[in-house]
Order: C-alpha cells, then sequence, then structure tokens
C-alpha cells in the first residue's frame, strides 16, 4: 500500500469509516477496493468478514457497513453478510442498491427480483425482471406478483423521463411474456391490464384481453357504465354515497379510458366475424342490467358507440350484416342510433390537410356514407336513415372547411 503499514491502514480505514463525512466514506470505499479485489477478479472475503464483524462488534454505524457492503458484488453471500448486520442495515442496503449488480442468470437472479420487491421497490424489480427475461425464464406467478406491487407504489418523484419510459416498456414486454404462458389465468391478464390501462394504451402489447371480456361479460360493461355515470332522474334510483370518494373518482376515471378504448364488438369470433346470436343476448343482457340500475340510457348510447366499431361485412357494406339486423329488427333505441353515429365520428380520429384542401375529406366521408345509406334502403331503412345523417354532417363540416379557405382571400 505505498508505504503504508498494516496499521496505519487499518486506523485511517476505521476512522474513515466512522466518520459521517461523505468523502471520508469515498476514502473508505476505495481503502477496502484496493485491498480486497485482487488481479483475477476474486475477492478477500476474509478480509471482508473480519472488516464487517469489527464494525459491528464496535458500534462503527450504519454507514460504515453500508459502505462495507457496497465494495463487494452483491450476491447470496454479500446479502447473508448484509442479514448479519442488522434489519436496520439490510434494509437500507436493497433500498439503495443498484440492482444491475444481482446476479444475472438462475435461482439467484430470482432472488435478486423477489428481495428488491420486498424491500418496496417493486418499480426496480420490474425493471430488472424486464432484463432478465432477454435470456432467462422467470415463474410468472413472481412476474404477476411484482406487476401488482408496482401498480400499488408511486414512482419516485425524482424519477428522470427514461425511467419511466423503460418501466412502461418492460410492463408491456412482461404482459407479452405472460400472453404466452401456460400457467397464467384469463382473470390475471385482465387485471394486470386494468391495473396498467394508461400505460398500455400506447404500448406495443395493448390492452386486449380485458377488451374481450367487456365483449363477452355485459355484467362487466354495465358494471363499468355504473361506475362513470350516476343513474338517471327517471329511473327514481339513488346510489349511496361512495365509502370512499377518492377511491370511487379513480375507478370512474379507469372505467372511462377503458369504455372509451374498448373496440371489440360483442359477439366477434376469433376470426373477425359476429355472431349474431351472442351480439344480440349480450345487448338485451346488458340494456337488462342497466335498467335495474337506473341508467339505461346511456349504456343504450354507449352500445350503439360500439357497434360503430364494426367491419364491413362481406357483401361490402357497413356496418357488418349482425349489427345491421340489431339496429333495424333488434333493438330500436334513440339513444343507439344516438351513440352509433357519435362513436363512429369519433372512430375517425385526427385529420390533417394542407391550408387549402377545405372540405375534401370531410366530402369524401360524405360520399362513402351516403352510399352506404342508399344500400341499405331496402333492407335496413332504420339504419339507411342513420347513414344519411351521418352523410349530411360530414357534408355540413365539409362547407365549414370551404368557408375556412375562403377567408384566408379576405
Amino acid at each position: 500500500m505505498g508505504g503504508i503499514s498494516e496499521n496505519d491502514r487499518d486506523e485511517i480505514l476505521e476512522r474513515a469509516l466512522k466518520s459521517a463525512n461523505t468523502k471520508h466514506q469515498a476514502l473508505a470505499d476505495g481503502l477496502i477496493r484496493a485491498n480486497v479485489y485482487r488481479g483475477n477478479d476474486e475477492i478477500d472475503r476474509s478480509f471482508i468478514e473480519r472488516l464487517a464483524a469489527k464494525a459491528l462488534q464496535e458500534g462503527w454505524g450504519d454507514a460504515a457497513l453500508q459502505t462495507i457492503l457496497f465494495t463487494i458484488p452483491s450476491d447470496p453471500w454479500a446479502w447473508k453478510l448484509a442479514e448479519r448486520s442488522g434489519p436496520q442495515v439490510e434494509k437500507s442496503y436493497w433500498r439503495h442498491l443498484e440492482p444491475f449488480g444481482l446476479p444475472k442468470a438462475g435461482d439467484e437472479a430470482i432472488e435478486g427480483v423477489k428481495r428488491l420487491a420486498a424491500a418496496g421497490r417493486a418499480h426496480a424489480a420490474v425493471g430488472f425482471a424486464g432484463h432478465l427475461m432477454r435470456n432467462n425464464p422467470l415463474p410468472s406467478a413472481l412476474l404477476i406478483q411484482i406487476l401488482k406491487d408496482a401498480a400499488q407504489t408511486p414512482l419516485d418523484e425524482d424519477a428522470s423521463g427514461n425511467a419511466i419510459t423503460m418501466f412502461q416498456y418492460h410492463v408491456a414486454e412482461i404482459l407479452s411474456v405472460l400472453d404466452r404462458a401456460d400457467d397464467v389465468s384469463r382473470d390475471d391478464l385482465i387485471g394486470l391490464e386494468w391495473l396498467y390501462l394508461p400505460i398500455l394504451e400506447y404500448s406495443r402489447r395493448p390492452p386486449k384481453v380485458i377488451m374481450q371480456e367487456l365483449a363477452r361479460n355485459p355484467g362487466l360493461f354495465v358494471e363499468m357504465i355504473t361506475a362513470v355515470f350516476r343513474p338517471s332522474e327517471e329511473s327514481g334510483i339513488k346510489d349511496e354515497p361512495p365509502v370512499n370518494l377518492e377511491r370511487a373518482q379513480r375507478l370512474a376515471t379507469q372505467a372511462y379510458r377503458l369504455l372509451n378504448l374498448w373496440a371489440v364488438v360483442p359477439g366477434t369470433q376469433e376470426d373477425g366475424g359476429i355472431d349474431p346470436a351472442q351480439l344480440d343476448a349480450w345487448v338485451r343482457t346488458a340494456r337488462k342490467l342497466a335498467t335495474e340500475k337506473g341508467r339505461l340510457d346511456i349504456t343504450d348510447q354507449k352500445i350503439g358507440e360500439i357497434l360503430s366499431a364494426a367491419q364491413e361485412g362481406d357483401d361490402g357494406i357497413w356496418p357488418s350484416l349482425p349489427v345491421r339486423e340489431l339496429i333495424d329488427h333488434g333493438v330500436r333505441s334513440r339513444h343507439i342510433d344516438t351513440g352509433f353515429e357519435l362513436g363512429k365520428r369519433n372512430r375517425r380520429g385526427v385529420t390533417t390537410r394542407l391550408p387549402r384542401d377545405g372540405g375534401s375529406l370531410e366530402r369524401g366521408e360524405a360520399a362513402y356514407f351516403r352510399k352506404m345509406s342508399r344500400l341499405t334502403n331496402v333492407e335496413w331503412p332504420h339504419l339507411s336513415g342513420i347513414l344519411d345523417r351521418l352523410a349530411k354532417s360530414y357534408e355540413h363540416d365539409a362547407g365549414w372547411h370551404d368557408d375556412d379557405v375562403e377567408r384566408l382571400d379576405w
């Protein structure tokens, strides 16, 4: 050690470790590493064991033990040393440990993920697990648990934008792995998609199982309606005030987001077709449940909105045949009609145009719906009227955009 005797080294090291000065702690870190690491990347464990035992026995303080622990690789031996250092030291060790210094494979890697989560670092556990999954399979139960834990834990206030982006990325990647797992239930996936709905909305792995469940389960659909909307005055039904207002507001926000994202028409099959009997049964059950909750009108509107997500039929007519039949010959409701019109317009999304394009885009939409109105006029006259109104609304919008162009020359 450059002429410094072992006694002098040990005295300097002890004084530095006992100090509350961060510079002295950094000096201690350097002294330990200089004496512990050998040329072949092995470490002198006996030196660390003796130093940690003396620090613990003589009461050098938690900071001293922390400095010692962070000079060595994070492996099961270091974890046991942290345990022997006392609960406070062990807790602080796992709270401040850099996750990517943990073992990268095998049972030790899995244990590292578990210990991060147990220390209240679920977000770090998700990130580390997402990194490990590239080369190491992880138990599905562990992945599910850390995702649930992370959803209940707020991100650090000082988390960088990159850290947030990477967390969102790892959540989507873990869900993609769980999609392929044989030991993950549909309910587990639905629950996780519900928890991470805002994150998944724009991810590479959008919410899909919960969307399918809405299309299969009218009870869940009405539950979401009930969370967002109050009973109509005409129904005479009054809800009890929520026990936890903040929780009720969070639920309403999430349910509203889910309903807006939903684009799977009830009765949709794996091939994309719609089973008319399933669609009809779903709609009738949903309306019955909504009536019991005093929310039939808004439920009808939301039914109309989801019906507008239908594709063209095999005959080239929009919407597909089961939806045409339902609207014209199944359930008649002006609120369904309104929702159908609103839903179709909203699904158009954002448009872009040059300053002098005027209403050309809207005229194209109007022509399309005018054509669909003609094609449905004989067999589905009620639907034809709705399509005609859509055409007229786009013609009106086209005129408005044309007027904008004229005003450019004023």
